[in-house]
């Protein structure tokens, strides 16, 4: 049985209590581009045939579209007869180790079963053996891989507070370090015994310590990112001290104490200068040595992992998914050497349906757009729009183009979907990269009013508060970024209004990772582009942190939040809110508020529940649920599609 929210109870404020409209007219609020037929690309890669199962609260499991991992690090170390080994760690649940010969390219597959991650450090170790961290599972884990018995061993969790150690670096006490989030804590593991350790806060007021450095007794750990600082920590004493020097801490960033090659370590603040790290003191230098493999711990593509033999071996961001790195001989050219893993399934991101009826998913890191039959739920995979680690944000199709805008590195892309698809990072690539879009996580992708740009909103970049809003011109494929529109707050969410010649935001008070931001109530705003100002605004709902998604419906404009999770109904020509209402089973969610013109309907995501909005009444239906959701949502005639971690559930509408 669905279960129903009474419009008018007690979590229920109805303004201006009048019918909206009910002959659903045209709006003025419309969706501006309408696809006449999609293509799918020749030679993408179907998924395997999977037959679908029956789930909780009435969803079909239709199962895992997509098992394509990433590359977190490569790393030279040894075998057990002390001959040279080429090691990859790739993201996934469980994460796994691949172990190569360099000159045959024989490989050896370790999963570290039970354990979901993102190896973001991997150091090879003075005692012969692999150590590795990760982060993404919910928890800050440590392990081992022994050359000489061929084991990947979990080693436990230093803390019971960190959800992620990051890079490691080798002490000269004969333990290895790595620094922590969301507590920025320095934790260690011994070489001898493998007792791990939790050395405490190194700083109190930043939530991250991303990477370390060592040299004699002091450990070195960069902080970050609404204030950089770099923490030297006394393995002698236990004493802290921050030795970063107060001019270069007036904006957001993160310290940067760096072993270099001669193994010592410098710092390179962002002005310029270069200093060498004595001890708790800095001594200025004209220049800095080469750097190290290990300072690039989590980015392999910027690691050229080098034999004794002079042979190098390096990657890119589609390593994992095409399954190939590069080998370049001593004075030869790079050949790409493929290889197949077992791999695992790949966590889904958002789903949504295209103008033509098309499903479309994608995945987070590796970032990957799918596309799923609603006639068969047959799953394609296309590949990698963006060609960087990440995800997806913000979607938007213009005819037979989807344009993507995604968190890593900021990228613009575009996919015609009329044409065959080639990889991102070839000269003629389909999907085409356009450029920076400087949005930190881009929730926002939307035409403006003018029907000529895109706007590009969302959270700024890591310890930045008040997000910007960037402008694309459609036809110069130029941008123009806004600072700060909506003042300290961030821009979460938009509807374009055209035949207002406005475009209505939702704002949140949260800025980018570890920022520090005051809380305040999330707005509804009318902003003119085009005169680059605020025309309206009001308090969207009293006591949430942001609204997550927006859509107009009608002539209406409708909203949810995040945390407690409400739905907020905004009527945009008689500029206020008309109705506010807890949706009832916990917080809206990203991609989780679509209208349905052919339902006369809202589908929304509240908590793990998928809810339907009668537009008239704005009365709440409980459609079912699933303890395993974690992302949405596409609307067909038939049913609703969400994604359930690695897959993907739908539920059929009576």
């Amino acid at each position: 049985m669905g279960s129903k929210i009474a419009p008018h109870g007690a979590s229920v404020q109805l303004l201006s209590v009048q019918r909206h409209r009910s002959s659903h007219r045209r709006t003025g609020v419309r969706r501006l581009v309408l696809l006449a037929g999609l293509m799918l690309s020749a030679g993408a890669h179907r998924s395997p045939a999977q037959v679908a199962a029956p789930a909780s609260g009435g969803f079909v499991d239709l199962g895992e579209p997509v098992r394509r991992n990433a590359l977190y690090n490569h790393v030279l170390g040894r075998d057990a007869r002390g001959q040279e080994r080429y090691y990859q760690a790739y993201r996934g649940d469980p994460w796994f180790l691949l172990s190569f010969d360099p000159k045959t390219g024989e490989m050896r597959e370790f999963p570290a079963r039970g354990h979901k991650g993102n190896p973001w450090g991997a150091l090879w170790a003075s005692d012969g053996k692999l150590y590795l961290s990760t982060g993404g599972g919910g928890t800050d884990d440590m392990f081992v891989y022994d050359p000489a018995t061929e084991t990947l061993r979990y080693l436990g969790r230093p803390t019971q507070s960190e959800i992620v150690v990051w890079t490691l670096a080798e002490g000269a006490d004969g333990r290895l370090y790595g620094g922590t989030y969301p507590n920025a804590r320095l934790v260690s593991v011994d070489l001898k015994s493998h007792r791990l350790a939790d050395h405490g806060r190194l700083s109190p007021d930043q939530k991250y310590i991303r990477t370390i450095a060592c040299h004699g007794p002091y450990v070195y750990g960069n902080a970050g990112p609404a204030k950089p600082a770099v923490w030297a920590f006394d393995t002698r004493s236990g004493e802290k001290t921050q030795i970063l020097p107060e001019r270069f801490r007036d904006a957001p960033g993160w310290g940067n104490a760096q072993r270099r090659a001669d193994g010592r370590v410098y710092l390179a603040p962002a002005d310029g200068t270069f200093f060498r790290v004595d001890g708790l003191s800095l001594v200025a230098v004209d220049r800095l040595p080469a750097s190290l493999p290990e300072n690039d711990q989590g980015y392999p593509s910027k690691v050229v992992v080098e034999t004794a033999d002079g042979t190098r071996f390096t990657v890119d961001d589609l390593t994992g998914s095409e399954r190939r790195y590069f080998r370049t001989p001593t004075g030869g050219k790079p050949q790409a050497v493929t290889f197949a893993y077992t791999g695992t399934a790949t966590d889904l991101w958002a789903v949504e349906d295209a103008p033509d009826g098309t499903i479309y998913g994608t995945t987070r890191s590796p970032i990957t757009l799918f596309s799923v039959d609603p006639r068969t739920d047959g799953a394609r995979v296309l590949g990698d729009p963006s060609g960087r680690r990440g995800q997806v944000y913000g979607w938007q199709w213009i005819e037979r183009r989807l344009y993507m805008a995604t968190y890593g590195e900021s990228r613009l892309t575009v996919w015609n979907s009329a044409a065959s698809w080639r990889s991102v990072l070839h000269e003629d690539a389909n999907p085409r990269y356009l450029g920076d879009h400087r949005i930190g996580r881009p929730s926002v992708l939307c035409t403006s009013p003018d029907g000529r740009h895109l706007l590009i909103s969302g959270a700024p970049d890591y310890g930045v508060t008040g997000g910007a809003l960037t402008l694309f011109d459609l036809h110069s494929e130029t941008m123009e970024t806004i600072a700060a529109p909506v003042g300290v707050q961030s821009i979460a969410a938009a509807v374009p209004l055209p035949d207002l010649g406005l475009v209505c935001l939702g704002t949140t008070w949260r800025g980018g990772s570890a920022s520090v931001a005051a809380a305040s109530d999330p707005r509804i705003v009318l902003y003119d582009v085009g005169r680059r100002r605020i025309v309206f605004e009001t308090t969207a709902v009293a006591g949430e942190a942001g609204i997550v998604q927006m859509v107009a419906h009608a002539e209406l404009v409708y909203a949810t939040t995040a945390d407690a999770g409400h739905l907020v109904v905004f009527d945009p020509q008689r500029r206020e809110v008309v109705y506010r209402a807890a949706l009832g089973f916990g917080p809206g969610r990203l991609f989780g508020l679509r209208s349905s013109v052919a339902h006369d309907s809202l589908f929304a995501l509240s908590g793990t529940s998928v809810v339907r909005i009668n537009p008239r009444t704005f009365e709440i239906f409980r459609l079912g649920q699933h303890p395993g959701i974690t992302a949405g949502l596409a609307v067909t005639k038939e049913a609703l599609y969400v994604c359930a971690g690695t897959r993907l559930l739908k539920l059929p509408l009576r």
